[in-house]
């Protein structure tokens, strides 16, 4: 390679660099938030619901395996199960935004609205 391709590449790549900080920067200060890009009514979509349903069972089951020393994998498989699919209707358009805003947490009154339907859901495998 050339020298003066070395440079040109070189001060392209510093350009796309700085042009991404800039980027970061600018969203970091100003009102940007993930959840802007959610539309109205979109946990209600069947789209929506396959794919949350998919990913929470998923999710469920792995974190349920790592943590559950007792039980069996058919007895994961329906807990998780039984929580993605009672979970998906107490879920809310609010409560995604504050997801996609606070990467890993969930809202607090979502934690309260899932527990009778975590409860519930235990009591269904243990009774199998």
């Amino acid at each position: 390679m050339t020298r003066g391709a070395i440079v040109t590449l070189s001060i392209a790549g510093g350009l796309v660099v700085a042009g991404l900080v800039g980027f970061g920067v600018y969203f970091a200060a100003s009102d940007f938030h993930l959840s802007s890009l959610l539309p109205g009514g979109a946990t209600k979509t069947p789209q929506f619901r396959t794919s949350y349903i998919d990913s929470t069972k998923k999710s469920c089951v792995r974190a349920t395996a790592a943590s559950s020393s007792g039980a069996n994998q058919q007895q994961i498989d329906a807990y998780c199960d039984c929580v993605a699919n009672g979970s998906i209707d107490i879920l809310t358009d609010d409560d995604v935004k504050f997801m996609m805003d606070h990467i890993g947490s969930i809202p607090p009154t979502l934690q309260q609205r899932l527990q009778p339907v975590v409860d519930e859901c235990l009591k269904k495998v243990v009774r199998n």
